[in-house]
C-alpha cells in the first residue's frame, strides 16, 4: 500500500522511510494518520474473512 502512495507521489517522498524486510527493501509511510487508517482497514478485512 505504502508503495503505491510513494509511486503516485500523493505525499512527498521525505514522508517515507526505507527498511529492509524478509530479504527486500521496503517503503514505510511516516504519517500516523494513514498509519491509522490502514491498521483499521487491516482489522476489518480480517474480521470480514473469518
Amino acid at each position: 500500500m505504502c508503495s503505491i502512495l510513494y509511486n503516485r507521489g500523493v505525499y512527498s517522498k521525505e514522508s517515507f522511510g526505507r527498511v529492509k524486510k524478509y530479504g527486500l527493501p521496503l517503503l514505510l509511510f511516516q504519517g500516523e494518520g494513514v498509519k491509522e487508517f490502514i491498521a483499521n482497514l487491516n482489522a476489518q478485512l480480517s474480521g470480514n474473512l473469518i
